[in-house]
């Protein structure tokens, strides 16, 4: 890495993987704006044995590859036929290598450069004055532990019927959709179909001459700039498919043998101070500040003769 340390990374046996015949994924289309035109360009995306591949011989070539970090940095969605064929990769440590000199002088190595960061660090803390800061926040990494290790129980029959509430909300809005076009049918989650209906088939003028964009910014601009009963539906509908598939329907799939779910939690990644939550699942960016959002928080549940405070 950046700092010439050696990164211990885990071997992992991915022949079956990249042996398998795995289906290639469905072709993108992007909308394309050319000489007045609005037009289609398709891309087409890696099969994921492919990927795998990549993956392989950069791990070969770099020792300080972490092929944990390079899997799951692939969406959820294209790991999923192979996690589901041999399992998801778990996490590996340095207890996990078979060299046990090559750990103990990695682990040795580690907290030597440690030490040495802070004793140069240290006389700023005093200097700056954020020593009072620095043990608040060194104070709560045990808990940060705790939580991580405890999860939160979620209430996996409610988040089903919640799925399926906002399931039968997004075809409803995508209907109204439909109608708003005058009974032309389009799928709203679609940039390209999206922007075919806007752009062409309605006419309305795009809010930066020669950009097709549909994103959620661009499409409350351009209901400000030229109102149409069709782009609330389209708003509408990628709100409740977004409550759906990232929160109704993944929540319960990572949930242990105690009907929790745990998350990692990041205490230095936020320039703010505040922590931050990452993978397996990101439980900071619920939303709040609508009645469906509050929906999806009142999954998370105590354990009988408890309560949650906040």
């Amino acid at each position: 890495n950046k700092k010439g340390k050696e990164k211990v990374t885990e071997r992992v046996t991915t022949e079956p993987v990249m042996a398998w015949r795995w289906p290639d994924p469905e072709p993108q289309t992007e909308a394309v704006w050319k000489a007045g035109v609005l037009s289609e360009r398709v891309k087409r995306p890696w099969n994921i044995g492919r990927k795998v591949e990549s993956i392989v011989k950069d791990c070969i070539k770099d020792q300080a590859v972490d092929p944990w970090e390079r899997w799951h940095a692939i969406e959820e969605s294209e790991r999923a036929p192979v996690e589901s064929a041999f399992g998801p990769m778990p996490p590996v440590g340095i207890g996990d290598v078979a060299d046990r000199e090559r750990v103990v002088a990695y682990a040795a190595r580690d907290a030597d450069s440690t030490l040495r960061l802070w004793r140069l660090e240290e006389p700023a803390l005093y200097h700056d004055r954020l020593t009072r800061v620095y043990y608040l926040d060194l104070a709560t990494l045990p808990l940060a532990v705790e939580m991580m290790d405890n999860g939160i129980l979620l209430d996996r029959e409610y988040l089903r019927g919640l799925a399926e509430e906002f399931g039968e909300k997004a075809q409803g809005e995508m209907e109204s959709a439909w109608a708003a076009a005058g009974g032309y049918q389009f799928s709203p989650a679609s940039p390209v179909e999206t922007a075919r209906v806007l752009y062409e088939k309605l006419r309305l003028p795009p809010v930066r001459p020669g950009q097709l964009d549909t994103e959620a910014t661009t499409l409350a601009q351009l209901q400000q700039k030229t109102p149409h009963k069709i782009v609330p539906h389209i708003i509408a509908f990628r709100h409740y498919a977004k409550l759906k598939g990232t929160y109704a329907e993944k929540f319960p799939q990572h949930v242990d043998a105690r009907g929790r779910v745990h998350t990692t939690i990041k205490t230095t990644r936020v320039f703010t101070g505040r922590w931050s939550s990452a993978e397996p699942v990101n439980l900071t960016t619920i939303p709040i500040r609508d009645e469906e959002g509050l929906k999806v928080r009142r999954a998370f549940i105590a354990e009988p003769g408890w309560v949650l405070l906040a």
